[in-house]
């Protein structure tokens, strides 16, 4: 891997790397070519104005068709998206009344937190 090119969140079809990347502000996915130059980005703010995304928050679909992304905001407000990375675009999901934790452990195990449990 090359310096400073993220932290591997998933591959795409063709196996090449998927690299969550922090880039003025916003979280970015992007495909790994051969070199820099070869670089694609595929979605580039994966959650808009948020304070923070972890790797360990980014769940990627097999094949890198899309992801979803557990966010960090203001007052630890956490939102949850969904990345479409063929079309790039992005929407937020409501999460239901009473989840207080999300965990993007796999595509296929996200675990839900609820106040009761």
């Amino acid at each position: 891997l090359r310096p400073n090119a993220g932290q591997i969140v998933g591959y795409a079809a063709d196996n090449s790397l998927l690299m969550l990347q922090a880039n003025n502000g916003r979280y970015q996915v992007v495909r790994l070519g051969a070199s820099p130059q070869q670089d694609q980005v595929l979605l580039s703010d994966i959650a808009p104005g948020a304070t923070s995304v972890l790797q360990s928050d980014v769940a990627v679909a097999p094949y890198g068709y899309a992801l979803v992304v557990k966010a960090t905001y203001a007052n630890n407000v956490e939102k949850l998206w969904y990345g479409d990375l063929m079309t790039q675009a992005t929407q937020q999901e409501q999460l239901p009344v009473g989840v207080r934790n999300i965990n993007a452990i796999g595509w296929d195990r996200l675990t839900v937190t609820t106040q009761g449990g």
